[in-house]
């Protein structure tokens, strides 16, 4: 038995959860909520040169600054519950990325 999936494009506007998919315009295609989050938060460690420290730096910088990311990240709030919160009292802002570092939101850092 096969699993149909729903292949619609849905406006950022109406969007609700990670399965679905979106036109990504910066990007010129159309992807999941999922892929989009993904994006945005993905890094690697660089700089690994004699007498360096390794930086960490982002997969996809155009995606980790992407205003229709944000909003899509907006949209979908919890579209990735287990996202650690930021680490300043008081705020609850969900953070993308942190890894291993304290999780701090961009207001924060």
């Amino acid at each position: 038995m096969s699993t149909v999936i729903d292949r619609t494009v849905v406006p950022v506007a109406r969007l609700t959860r990670r399965e679905q998919f979106f036109r990504c315009e910066p990007f010129s295609a159309v992807i999941t909520v999922k892929a989009c989050l993904a994006r945005q938060g993905a890094t690697f460690v660089g700089g690994r040169m004699k007498g360096h420290v390794p930086a960490q730096h982002a997969t996809h910088p155009e995606c980790s600054r992407c205003e229709l990311g944000a909003a899509v990240m907006r949209r979908v709030p919890a579209a990735e519950p287990s996202l650690p919160k930021c680490s300043v009292d008081g705020c609850n802002t969900r953070v993308l990325g942190a890894g291993r570092r304290k999780p701090l939101c961009e207001r924060h850092r």
